[in-house]
């Protein structure tokens, strides 16, 4: 209570500032809420998706998906952020960190420390992966099945530099997704990002060190790569590709690895400035259970299809309708009181972002 209290104060100190002082303001503020609801047409008892989904995650009632609350404080030479949240995403995304940390989306502190070289510190949004935890954000109103299974967010340190149509950053990491560190191994990222033009954007992320967050004794080497891609093909029709593989040592000091990968593609087209149209195909396979737990025989191999239609109000306010089919190798999604392959379900949602 007392950290929302301080955040109010200094909504309260910032708004009066921009209006008065506009040259002057340092301080800013973001709303982003989106309320949604949606029916899985297997009737899961548990009126729960599966563990692997962990946003969009109840079925059959009206909820929150997310609401947060971020603060930013901006000058040429230093930036703060500090962001709560709440609502079905962090409840599932933050479940294994302390009680302390679970509605904390971020906080970070960045300085310049040479001309457009920057070192940023504290609980960051991930350098992998294309789309955002916000889902405002994204082409679609749900995550993909790899945007899921990978980081959303990350604790550690970023050194990076911008120039021209680059950005380079250098990361070391409490490890894959987490706040609290169980052990005493540090991962590092690096992403190189380029924009050749104003229609065509390639990234390139990757992550080496501890995935697991298991003690020491226990914890063994991941080695990850994202790659993606948006590019605008017309004013009306834009792409976006994304590919992910990770391996990981089966046992500490094994010589060995599971792999895993995935892929997705999306594509765009808008009617006008408020009405638009998308369309994802996608796969994510990891049959050796390394990051979703089955339990079954072939483990984890899931494919998906899913169309929506979004409509944008009033500038800021995004009315968006999606129907979503998954299958999978095994029987993984409960259908009423037993398993089966698939899936289909509507999702409609509102969401601002103020």
């Amino acid at each position: 209570m007392k950290t929302i209290a301080v955040l109010l104060l200094l909504l309260d100190f910032a708004g009066p500032t921009v209006a008065q002082q506009p040259e002057q303001n340092k301080f800013s503020w973001t709303i982003s809420f989106e309320t949604y609801y949606l029916y899985d047409f297997n009737k899961p008892a548990s009126k729960q998706l599966p563990g692997f989904l962990y946003s969009h995650s109840k079925n059959n009632q009206f909820s929150i998906n997310y609401a947060l609350l971020d603060v930013h404080y901006i000058d040429s030479s230093m930036h703060v952020n500090l962001g709560l949240i709440s609502g079905d995403y962090s409840q599932r995304n933050y479940s294994v960190e302390p009680e302390t940390y679970r509605h904390l989306f971020e906080a970070n502190i960045g300085f310049q420390i040479w001309n457009r070289l920057w070192i940023d510190a504290g609980i960051m949004s991930s350098h992998i992966g294309l789309e955002s935890a916000i889902t405002y954000d994204n082409l679609t109103l749900t995550h993909s099945i790899m945007a899921h299974n990978s980081p959303f967010y990350e604790t550690g340190i970023k050194l990076s530099y911008s120039t021209g149509n680059w950005i380079l950053a250098f990361l070391i990491l409490n490890g894959w997704q987490n706040i609290n560190d169980n052990n005493n191994n540090k991962a590092i990222g690096a992403q190189v990002q380029w924009k050749p033009s104003d229609k065509l954007l390639l990234n390139s992320s990757s992550f080496i060190g501890d995935g697991t967050n298991l003690p020491d004794s226990l914890s063994v080497t991941r080695y990850f790569h994202d790659f993606y891609f948006t590019y605008s093909l017309t004013n009306e029709i834009s792409l976006a590709g994304t590919y992910d593989i990770g391996i990981q040592q089966k046992s500490q000091g094994a010589s060995d690895y599971y792999t895993w990968w995935g892929s997705a593609l999306v594509l765009k087209y808008k009617f006008n400035n408020n009405l638009s149209v998308s369309a994802r195909g996608e796969y994510f396979d990891d049959k050796n259970q390394v990051i979703v737990k089955t339990a079954t025989l072939d483990g984890f191999q899931v494919s998906g299809l899913s169309i929506n239609l979004d409509y944008l109000a009033k500038g800021n306010i995004l009315l968006r309708l999606e129907a979503k089919h998954l299958n999978s190798k095994d029987n993984l999604f409960q259908k009423d009181k037993s398993l089966t392959d698939s899936c289909n379900m509507l999702i409609s949602s509102i969401a601002v972002k103020l």
